[in-house]
This record gives C-alpha cells, sequence and structure tokens, in this order.
C-alpha cells in the first residue's frame, strides 16, 4: 500500500500524489486536510461503485480493520519527521512484526530505521543499487528488496544471500505462478483478487 500525508498529518492509503484521477476532487494529496479529503468520492471513475460511500481511507482504519494481515507500506513523499510518526502509528497498532516499510528515497527510511529499529525495512532505491554491484560483499541494511519484476541480476543476487524479494508490478497470471513456485516473499498487484484466487486455490497456506 502506498501512503500520503494529508494537510494535517495525516496517514492515508493513496497511490497517486493527485487525487484527480480516482475522486471528483482535484489536486495534491497533501493539500487536503483529512476532513476535506473525505468528503471526495473516492470511486467517483467507477460508475458502478460511484455514490456508495467509498472514502480515501486512513492508514488507522486499515490497520483496525485488518490487525492479522502482513502489509507492504511504501511512503510516498514522506520527510523524516513523517517517517519517524509513521514508526509511531505502527507501534500504537502492535503491527511491528506484520509490516515491512518501504520507500525509494533513502532519507525517510534511515529516518524510520532509527525510529523503529525492530520494523523490517526494504532496501532503498540506491542501496538496490550498490546491492546489484557488490551483492556477495555488500553489507545488506534492509532484510527485503521491492524491485520491478523482470531485473534477472538483482533477483538472482537476492536469492544468493536470502533477501526477502518483492516484485511489481505482476498482474499476469503465469507469471504469479511462476513466482510463488520460485519462493518469492511477495508479489505487489493490481489484481489482489486474482492473486488471491491462485493463493487460495492452489498454495491456501499462503492465502491465509
Amino acid at each position: 500500500m502506498d501512503l500520503r500525508v494529508t494537510a494535517d498529518n495525516v496517514f492515508v492509503v493513496m497511490h497517486d500524489p493527485l487525487v484527480d484521477r480516482t475522486t471528483n476532487g482535484k489536486g495534491s494529496v497533501s493539500s487536503f486536510t483529512l476532513k476535506n479529503l473525505l468528503l471526495l468520492d473516492a470511486a467517483y471513475h467507477w460508475p458502478q461503485y460511484r455514490g456508495k460511500g467509498i472514502r480515501v481511507p486512513t492508514l488507522a482504519e486499515v490497520f483496525e480493520r485488518l490487525p492479522g494481515a502482513r502489509m507492504n507500506l511504501e511512503m510516498k513523499q514522506f520527510t523524516p519527521a513523517s517517517a519517524g510518526a509513521l514508526c509511531a502509528q505502527v507501534r500504537r497498532a502492535g503491527m511491528q512484526r506484520k509490516v515491512l516499510v518501504a520507500a525509494f528515497a533513502d532519507a525517510p527510511v534511515r529516518a524510520f530505521r532509527r525510529a523503529c529499529p525492530e520494523v523490517a525495512t526494504a532496501m532503498t532505491a540506491s542501496e538496490a543499487r550498490s546491492f546489484a554491484v557488490v551483492s556477495r560483499t555488500y553489507r545488506l541494511p534492509a532484510p527485503g528488496l521491492e524491485i520491478p519484476d523482470g531485473i534477472a541480476d538483482l533477483s538472482a543476487a537476492a536469492r544468493r544471500r536470502s533477501v526477502k524479494l518483492y516484485l511489481f508490478t505482476v498482474n499476469d497470471e503465469k507469471r504469479m505462478r511462476e513466482l510463488i513456485e520460485g519462493g518469492v516473499a511477495g508479489i505487489i498487484t493490481d489484481r489482489p483478487d486474482l492473486l488471491k484466487a491462485i493463493l487460495n486455490r492452489d498454495v491456501p497456506h499462503l492465502g491465509k
């Protein structure tokens, strides 16, 4: 899940920096207070769901609704201060052993690691590049690696070092099956319904 921060410093689950593509509003997520963000219809551009009360969820709501779920949280445009606040929220919810926190940028990830050393993180983009160059001797900064599917050298290096590998964005059923059989730690997809069906049918212990 991608996390963004509202104008009043609330964490919400939203991929895009702007609300335009998915809601009936316009502007950046960061320009809205939570109160105003919740006035928007988050399913406005999907007629079958429009007007049914679907709103942009807060991270607190997701934690409360799914306390037993494992979650991949990506910090989008976070400052180091926001990363520290995220640590506090993860701890309040008791989710320290259930989340993996990631970001492309170095500063928020390093700030999160300082604040929450007990929580797993993924390598940043610069750390992944260093890992690709000197994978056999590189001192691993994190237990996980999130990369686009298809980067064979990095995937092989991750397996050699027992780094948990998370691949994005995989929407093809055949490819999902290949990755599951290959032992990846996680698949990031736009089709969670398809992935869930595969897991429940073929490897039910993972689908739970």
